[in-house]
């Protein structure tokens, strides 16, 4: 039996669920309303149909968070794993970074111990996007 039959088996009980009714003439899906809203309406009527949807929405909310607080769990583990992986990752990058400012280009002059590029525009580009880099980087490691 394959995943298509076995779903098609689910809907059928689920149908077949919703049009049997119990003593009192009323199917599953009017049980489950009356227990989940009827029964759980705070003290005071809710005037207009509105403010009655925000309150179910709001209470479909927090049931959602209730019964979902293991996945919740799980989803912080797993995004707290990934950030560190990320991390590492960020931080290979930012020393490679940093390997590459503090490191002079091109060949330096041996009477005076400068680079020969230093008076090229390109250089100062080089050296001020190193700059800005860098501060990304600290940004985005922080």
């Amino acid at each position: 039996m394959g995943v298509i039959e076995i779903v098609e088996k689910i809907l059928d009980a689920f149908l077949v669920a919703i049009q049997e009714e119990d003593t009192n003439g009323k199917n599953i899906v009017l049980l489950a309303y009356t227990d989940v809203f009827e029964n759980h309406q705070p003290s005071s009527l809710i005037p207009g149909a509105t403010l009655q949807m925000q309150y179910e929405i709001k209470w479909y909310k927090e049931h959602f968070t209730k019964t979902h607080k293991k996945l919740g769990k799980r989803g912080s583990k797993w995004l707290i794993k990934t950030s560190k992986a990320c991390f590492v990752f960020a931080m290979l990058i930012a020393n490679v970074a940093f390997a590459a400012s503090t490191t002079v280009s091109g060949v330096l002059n041996e009477d005076y111990g400068r680079p020969i590029l230093l008076e090229e525009i390109a250089f100062h580009i080089f050296a001020i996007s190193l700059l800005v880099y860098l501060c990304f980087l600290g940004t985005t490691l922080i």
